[in-house]
């Protein structure tokens, strides 16, 4: 349990070299307890969300994940950390956002105070257009894990897509992670006009990820500068998708 409380620790980062780090202490955790159920759900999670990130080739991590979800759930059926994780994956990975709605369900009457739980179940609604039912799940999640940045970042996200961009940028500014803070800052920014403010990308995002450079990018274009986003195009890679 110790091994798992420490992987959970790292995996709330996000960040690669400790969802990498927190795989590895969830396979030690079920490498001395074989049944301990709680361990391949770390690890399925590990997995997911890795893949669900694009920090990982899918096609590697999602087998792996439903592969360590599969025994969770022979372990113990009623687990619900297990159905919640099944939803992530039903929702993120296989797009079947109705059988992850029932997990979501699932999960939460075994475990109402699961905040993962609410926070993807939050995220499903999101990606479907019910913007008031996300909102009010992620809120839920919030009051459960107040100090989750992925929790906020989704409650941002939900205020973006719903076109709250005040509430968006409000939502972001509370966000002590600098880079993902600017990510819907600028986003925000853009949708809603403020193209001056979307230019002004910070020098450590640019310094960080060149990829970032889409960013300006993006704000010239809406903007109807089109030559001028054309030159400030990076030319190869992709934007990764942002943290779940």
């Amino acid at each position: 349990h110790d091994l798992y409380l420490q992987g959970r620790y790292l995996w709330s980062k996000r960040d690669l070299p400790d969802m990498l780090q927190s795989a590895k202490l969830f396979q030690r955790a079920v490498d001395e307890d074989p049944n301990y159920a709680l361990g391949y759900v770390g690890l399925s999670d590990a997995y997911t969300i890795m893949a669900v990130n694009q920090q990982m080739p899918a096609d590697d991590m999602v087998p792996r994940a439903k592969s360590a979800l599969r025994r969770a759930l022979q372990l113990d059926p009623n687990l619900a950390q297990a159905h919640a994780t099944m939803g992530l994956l039903q929702s993120y990975c296989e797009w079947n956002w109705h059988e992850a709605e029932l997990e979501f369900h699932r999960a939460l009457e075994l475990q109402q105070n699961y905040a993962e739980a609410h926070h993807w179940a939050g995220l499903n609604y999101m990606i479907t257009g019910q913007f008031t039912a996300a909102e009010v799940e992620l809120r839920q999640a919030q009051v459960l894990d107040p100090l989750s940045l992925m929790i906020t970042e989704g409650l941002a996200e939900n205020f973006l897509f719903s076109r709250r961009y005040d509430d968006a940028i409000a939502t972001a500014l509370k966000m002590p992670d600098p880079r993902l803070r600017w990510i819907v800052l600028n986003r925000a920014y853009i949708f809603k006009g403020m193209y001056e403010q979307a230019l002004q990308v910070p020098d450590f995002i640019a310094a960080s990820d060149p990829n970032r450079l889409r960013i300006p990018a993006q704000a010239l274009a809406f903007s109807g500068k089109r030559s001028e986003a054309s030159q400030d195009a990076p030319r190869t890679g992709a934007e990764s998708a942002e943290c779940k």
